[in-house]
Protein backbone atom coordinates (compact mmCIF):
# COMPACT_ATOMS: atom_id res chain seq x y z
CA UNK A 1 0.00 0.00 0.00
CA UNK A 2 1.21 3.68 -0.44
CA UNK A 3 0.13 7.07 -0.02
CA UNK A 4 1.15 10.18 -2.14
CA UNK A 5 -0.15 13.88 -2.07
CA UNK A 6 -2.97 14.69 -4.64
CA UNK A 7 -2.08 17.29 -6.99
CA UNK A 8 -4.02 20.27 -8.08
CA UNK A 9 -4.43 18.57 -11.81
CA UNK A 10 -5.67 15.24 -10.22
CA UNK A 11 -8.19 16.85 -7.92
CA UNK A 12 -9.30 18.59 -10.80
CA UNK A 13 -9.70 15.84 -12.84
CA UNK A 14 -11.96 14.18 -10.00
CA UNK A 15 -14.35 17.17 -9.65
CA UNK A 16 -14.54 17.47 -13.34
CA UNK A 17 -15.62 13.63 -13.82
CA UNK A 18 -17.89 14.16 -10.56
CA UNK A 19 -19.31 16.92 -11.82
CA UNK A 20 -21.11 15.34 -14.47
CA UNK A 21 -23.50 13.19 -11.97
CA UNK A 22 -26.09 15.92 -13.05
CA UNK A 23 -25.59 16.68 -16.29
CA UNK A 24 -27.46 15.53 -19.16
CA UNK A 25 -27.17 12.25 -20.57
CA UNK A 26 -25.50 13.81 -24.13
CA UNK A 27 -22.48 15.34 -21.83
CA UNK A 28 -22.49 12.39 -20.24
CA UNK A 29 -22.21 10.48 -22.94
CA UNK A 30 -19.33 13.11 -24.84
CA UNK A 31 -17.39 14.40 -21.33
CA UNK A 32 -17.26 10.67 -19.51
CA UNK A 33 -15.10 9.11 -21.51
CA UNK A 34 -12.91 12.36 -21.81
CA UNK A 35 -13.08 12.77 -18.13
CA UNK A 36 -12.10 9.11 -17.64
CA UNK A 37 -8.99 9.16 -19.81
CA UNK A 38 -7.96 12.13 -17.92
CA UNK A 39 -8.19 11.12 -14.77
CA UNK A 40 -6.51 7.69 -15.83
CA UNK A 41 -3.34 9.92 -17.10
CA UNK A 42 -3.13 11.89 -14.10
CA UNK A 43 -2.87 8.80 -11.98
CA UNK A 44 -0.77 7.10 -14.17
CA UNK A 45 1.67 10.11 -14.51
CA UNK A 46 1.60 10.75 -10.55
CA UNK A 47 4.16 9.79 -8.00
CA UNK A 48 2.43 6.22 -7.55
CA UNK A 49 1.78 5.85 -11.25
CA UNK A 50 4.39 2.60 -11.39
CA UNK A 51 2.93 1.43 -8.84
CA UNK A 52 -0.78 1.51 -10.62
CA UNK A 53 0.81 -0.36 -13.74
CA UNK A 54 2.22 -3.38 -11.64
CA UNK A 55 -1.04 -3.78 -10.10
CA UNK A 56 -3.12 -3.86 -13.30
CA UNK A 57 -0.95 -5.65 -15.59
CA UNK A 58 -1.45 -9.42 -15.38
CA UNK A 59 1.30 -11.91 -16.44
CA UNK A 60 4.00 -9.28 -15.11
CA UNK A 61 6.91 -11.00 -12.67
CA UNK A 62 5.52 -8.50 -9.95
CA UNK A 63 2.60 -10.20 -9.90
CA UNK A 64 3.58 -13.83 -9.68
CA UNK A 65 5.81 -12.20 -6.73
CA UNK A 66 2.44 -10.99 -5.19
CA UNK A 67 1.37 -14.66 -5.47
CA UNK A 68 4.53 -16.18 -4.20
CA UNK A 69 3.89 -13.50 -1.38
CA UNK A 70 0.38 -14.42 -0.32
CA UNK A 71 1.26 -18.41 -0.58
CA UNK A 72 3.62 -17.12 2.08
CA UNK A 73 1.17 -15.44 4.25
CA UNK A 74 -1.29 -18.23 4.00
CA UNK A 75 1.58 -20.41 5.13
CA UNK A 76 4.04 -18.57 7.23
CA UNK A 77 4.07 -21.01 9.49
CA UNK A 78 4.91 -23.96 7.42
CA UNK A 79 8.26 -25.49 5.98
CA UNK A 80 8.11 -24.41 2.63
CA UNK A 81 11.10 -24.69 0.12
CA UNK A 82 12.23 -21.81 -2.54
CA UNK A 83 12.02 -23.89 -5.06
CA UNK A 84 8.30 -25.17 -4.23
CA UNK A 85 7.49 -21.53 -4.10
CA UNK A 86 9.09 -20.74 -7.20
CA UNK A 87 7.36 -23.69 -8.86
CA UNK A 88 4.43 -22.48 -7.56
CA UNK A 89 4.57 -19.24 -9.73
CA UNK A 90 6.22 -20.93 -12.84
CA UNK A 91 9.89 -19.41 -12.10
CA UNK A 92 13.18 -20.99 -12.33
CA UNK A 93 14.77 -20.63 -8.59
CA UNK A 94 17.29 -18.34 -9.48
CA UNK A 95 14.98 -16.07 -11.40
CA UNK A 96 12.46 -16.17 -9.04
CA UNK A 97 14.93 -15.38 -5.64
CA UNK A 98 16.05 -12.44 -7.83
CA UNK A 99 13.12 -10.97 -8.69
CA UNK A 100 11.30 -11.73 -5.19
CA UNK A 101 14.57 -9.47 -3.40
CA UNK A 102 14.07 -6.67 -6.48
CA UNK A 103 10.22 -6.36 -5.59
CA UNK A 104 10.04 -6.71 -1.43
CA UNK A 105 14.21 -5.80 -1.23
CA UNK A 106 14.38 -9.06 1.26
CA UNK A 107 14.98 -12.51 -0.15
CA UNK A 108 11.90 -15.33 0.30
CA UNK A 109 13.32 -16.59 3.28
CA UNK A 110 13.71 -13.14 5.23
CA UNK A 111 10.04 -12.19 4.27
CA UNK A 112 8.45 -15.33 5.96
CA UNK A 113 11.04 -15.01 8.73
CA UNK A 114 8.99 -11.32 8.84
CA UNK A 115 6.08 -12.68 8.71
CA UNK A 116 6.54 -15.18 11.64
CA UNK A 117 8.16 -12.46 13.73
CA UNK A 118 5.18 -10.89 13.47
CA UNK A 119 2.78 -12.95 14.02
CA UNK A 120 4.53 -14.20 16.87
CA UNK A 121 4.14 -10.78 18.82
CA UNK A 122 0.70 -10.52 18.14
CA UNK A 123 0.26 -13.57 19.48
CA UNK A 124 2.52 -12.59 22.71
CA UNK A 125 -0.11 -9.10 23.10
CA UNK A 126 -3.04 -10.13 21.76
CA UNK A 127 -3.42 -13.56 22.93
CA UNK A 128 -1.02 -13.44 25.74
CA UNK A 129 1.11 -16.26 24.43
CA UNK A 130 4.51 -17.06 26.04
CA UNK A 131 7.41 -16.79 24.12
CA UNK A 132 8.16 -20.56 23.79
CA UNK A 133 4.17 -21.40 23.05
CA UNK A 134 4.70 -17.97 20.13
CA UNK A 135 7.48 -19.35 18.76
CA UNK A 136 5.97 -23.41 18.14
CA UNK A 137 3.11 -21.66 16.64
CA UNK A 138 4.19 -19.67 14.12
CA UNK A 139 6.89 -22.44 12.90
CA UNK A 140 10.35 -22.22 14.97
CA UNK A 141 11.51 -25.19 16.06
CA UNK A 142 14.11 -23.78 18.27
CA UNK A 143 12.90 -20.86 21.52
CA UNK A 144 16.72 -19.88 21.15
CA UNK A 145 16.56 -19.55 17.55
CA UNK A 146 13.64 -17.74 17.52
CA UNK A 147 14.59 -15.15 20.16
CA UNK A 148 17.83 -14.76 18.81
CA UNK A 149 16.22 -13.69 15.33
CA UNK A 150 13.12 -11.75 17.27
CA UNK A 151 16.20 -9.58 18.86
CA UNK A 152 17.60 -8.78 15.60
CA UNK A 153 14.36 -7.98 14.20
CA UNK A 154 13.18 -5.80 16.78
CA UNK A 155 15.88 -5.07 18.67
CA UNK A 156 15.07 -6.67 22.16
CA UNK A 157 14.28 -10.10 23.26
CA UNK A 158 10.49 -11.25 23.11
CA UNK A 159 9.89 -11.15 26.82
CA UNK A 160 11.83 -7.70 27.21
CA UNK A 161 9.71 -6.59 24.00
CA UNK A 162 6.54 -7.88 25.00
CA UNK A 163 7.13 -6.64 28.68
CA UNK A 164 7.63 -2.97 27.66
CA UNK A 165 4.71 -2.63 25.18
CA UNK A 166 2.26 -3.81 27.77
CA UNK A 167 3.40 -1.77 30.69
CA UNK A 168 2.90 1.41 27.82
CA UNK A 169 -0.58 0.35 27.50
CA UNK A 170 -1.40 0.01 31.42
Amino acid sequence: MSVASLDDDLVTAVFRLLSLVDKSDIDNSVLYPLHEKELSYRLLMGPLGGKLVLINTKGLISNNITRAINYLKERFSSKISMEELAYKVIMAPSTFYRNFKQVTKVSPLQYQKQLRLNEAKRLMLSRDFDVTRACYEVGYESPTQFSREYKKMFGQSPFTDIKKITSLKA
